[in-house]
């Protein structure tokens, strides 16, 4: 999407009339656009970088069985119903 709005020219004064009137068109483009994009099997998630968090030592390194995470603040298991 951040694409698409970037290759999206600045509408001058005089021509937003006809950038009012033929939104619609364009919307439906935009749309049309998306759906090709996920139907050819892109997914959203290919769009992101990909970023290597850990090689296999670091990985080796990791505890078996790792600390549990810190409860959150004002939950408890009152307030679940539990």
């Amino acid at each position: 999407m951040k694409i698409w709005f970037a290759h999206a020219p600045r509408i001058d004064d005089n021509a937003k009339e006809f950038a009012r009137r033929t939104a619609e068109a364009r919307y439906l483009r935009f749309v049309e656009h998306v759906a090709e994009q996920f139907s050819g099997g892109q997914r959203f998630l290919d769009d992101l970088p990909r970023e290597v968090l850990a090689d296999d030592v670091e990985l080796s390194n990791l505890p078996a069985d790792p600390p549990a995470a810190p409860a959150s603040p004002g939950l408890s298991s009152a307030s679940h119903g539990e």
